[in-house]
């Protein structure tokens, strides 16, 4: 059966300045790059943690810009230790945030910034009394 979430993969414009962004503004390590026969460049991935990556592929055409009605893709959700750190690592590099810290619904401390391409990211703390790690708990005490 499923056990997890292993790689997030996202189709970029500009491969380098996407790289760019995953390495200095969210701190993730290049792991690897794969190549097509010929020799072209097919997918560079970056390790998260754990046993996580994002994968990048080349050649993406148009910018995504996030359309609240439209199926598909709506956003990816990396999970930070401490949203306020993070925010200020953020900033101090000169990136924007699209939308500042606040507690969501769930009790998560959250915020959001666009990546190159116009991808939505959020940025998520679990709060021990959230509703993700009050499930989570559940979640462990069957196992």
């Amino acid at each position: 059966m499923i056990t997890g979430i292993t790689h997030y993969g996202v189709k970029v414009k500009d491969l380098e300045r996407s790289a760019a962004f995953y390495r200095d503004i969210l701190g993730f390590e290049e792991a690897f790059r794969l190549f097509n026969d010929d020799g072209s460049l097919r997918i560079v991935y970056f390790h998260i943690g754990r046993n996580h990556f994002v994968e990048l592929f080349p050649g993406g055409q148009e910018e995504y810009h996030y359309i609240p009605t439209a199926v598909g893709m709506n956003h990816l959700c990396y999970e930070v230790d401490d949203a306020y750190a993070t925010v200020e690592h953020i900033k101090a590099k000169g990136y924007p945030l699209e939308k500042e810290i606040e507690k969501g619904r769930s009790g998560c401390l959250q915020f959001w910034i666009l990546d190159p391409d116009g991808n939505r990211i959020e940025m998520m703390q679990l709060l021990p009394d959230s509703l993700q790690a009050k499930a989570l708990r559940e979640f462990q005490a069957r196992e």
